[in-house]
C-alpha cells in the first residue's frame, strides 16, 4: 500500500509482511528520482524537494513488480 495520494513531504510504502524490496521514484520523462532499498513492513521517502506533478513509484521485490502513480502537490 502507498499512500497518502495525493503527497506533499513523505509516502509511505506499506507491505503486508516483512521482505527485501526495492523502491523506485520515476518522473513523468521517465527520469530516476530515487532508488532505495528497504527491509521493514513500513517505509517512509521523502519526496518534499520534488517539484508538483506525477510520479511512479516501483516496488521491486522477489514476488514481483509493482507500480503505482502518485500525484505530488
Amino acid at each position: 500500500m502507498i499512500y497518502p495520494n495525493p503527497a506533499n513531504q513523505f509516502i509511505n510504502v506499506e507491505l503486508s509482511q516483512l521482505e527485501e524490496i526495492r523502491i523506485n521514484i520515476i518522473d513523468a520523462t521517465g527520469k530516476l528520482l530515487i532508488s532505495k532499498g528497504c527491509n521493514s513492513v513500513m517505509n517512509e521517502i521523502d519526496i518534499s524537494e520534488f517539484p508538483k506533478g506525477i510520479y511512479l513509484v516501483q516496488v521491486t521485490s522477489k514476488k514481483g513488480n509493482t507500480i503505482r502513480k502518485i500525484m505530488k502537490y
